[in-house]
């Protein structure tokens, strides 16, 4: 039985519905980051994939790379939503932009004052990550309307500032995914924050050091 909820009010926390530890994290992670907005998610790549299901729905046209060294679920997000990519050859640190949208993959940086304005940042919160919650991820934005479609996006179209239960919400206004990041993850997100250091330094970093070349690995590109 998982103890992350009882253990947050034991540390001066008040809630009433779970569902409110989503929004306290969020909150936290903006004050930390220097965000305006944050979503959080159940895992980085979902945070990349939604941001860019988003530009795809505005017709946003994408010149898009990837990073020959990264980790493999980001070209297969890219082959998966049907996006043409070239491979790249940079060695980043921390954090990469994907061609010339406004999607940056951050996966391995978290630090105080982090968030770079008119990006959205995909973060992820992975065991060796330095918010080390096991699985979950955020996206960092000043961007209103995707903030707004993320919102209902991220967990089944919910809208949880009217209904925290699914059953009571009487329209879902478009189709939506289940990535959701649940309040017992939020809760230990929130307990960790309270003991991270508020500058850290970029992990898997430089990305050739730690990730392999993939661009002749995933074979089933060449289809």
């Amino acid at each position: 039985m998982r103890t992350e909820l009882d253990q947050l009010r034991k540390a001066g926390y008040m809630f009433e519905d779970p569902f409110d530890v989503i929004h306290m994290f969020e909150r936290k992670i903006c004050a930390y980051t220097n965000a305006p907005m944050c979503v959080v998610v159940d895992s980085n790549t979902h945070a990349l994939e939604l941001c860019l299901r988003y530009y795809l729905e505005q017709g946003t046209q994408m010149q898009m790379t990837c990073p020959k060294h990264t980790y493999v679920s980001v070209p297969m997000t890219l082959y998966n939503l049907g996006i043409p990519f070239e491979w790249s050859d940079e060695n980043w640190s921390g954090t990469y932009q994907l061609g010339n949208t406004s999607c940056v993959d951050s996966a391995t940086r978290f630090t105080a004052g982090m968030y770079v304005d008119g990006y959205d940042m995909c973060c992820s919160f992975q065991y060796q990550k330095q918010l080390a919650i096991g699985k979950g991820g955020v996206v960092l934005t000043d961007n209103t309307d995707l903030y707004d479609w993320l919102i209902a996006s991220r967990h089944d179209g919910r809208d949880y500032s009217l209904w925290n239960k699914w059953t009571a919400q009487p329209v879902f206004k478009h189709t939506a995914y289940h990535y959701n990041m649940i309040p017992e993850d939020c809760a230990l997100g929130i307990l960790l924050m309270d003991q991270l250091p508020k500058y850290n330094g970029d992990v898997l970093s430089p990305a050739k050091a730690y990730y392999p070349d993939l661009s002749k690995r995933l074979k089933f590109l060449d289809n």
